[in-house]
């Protein structure tokens, strides 16, 4: 979201006018105005939730390829591999 005001649903800053009747606000008009607000708010909340799952599985990518890039550089360097990883690999040789 770029800015507070995309919370509420702004077309025109007249939009959220309301009529003055006898004793208030038009109450239709509030009530139409508030269900617009929630929804917005509820449209905003299921983004936010959906990005939150796109940000863990983008970080554990992102742990994994970095874990893929440091075994890498060992290889190119000579560096000897981690013992529970060459365990690992014997086991499966074995198996």
């Amino acid at each position: 979201m770029n800015d507070a005001a995309d919370l509420v649903p702004l077309d025109a800053p007249e939009q959220a006018g309301f009529d003055v009747v006898l004793r208030g606000y038009d109450r239709r008009q509030v009530d139409d105005w508030l269900d617009r607000v929630e929804v917005a708010l509820n449209d905003a909340d299921s983004r936010h939730a959906e990005d939150g799952g796109h940000l863990a599985a983008l970080e554990q990518q992102l742990e994994h390829v970095q874990q893929r890039l440091t075994e890498t550089e060992q290889r190119a360097t000579g560096q000897p591999e981690v013992a529970s990883r060459l365990t690992g690999r014997l086991a499966e040789m074995l198996a």
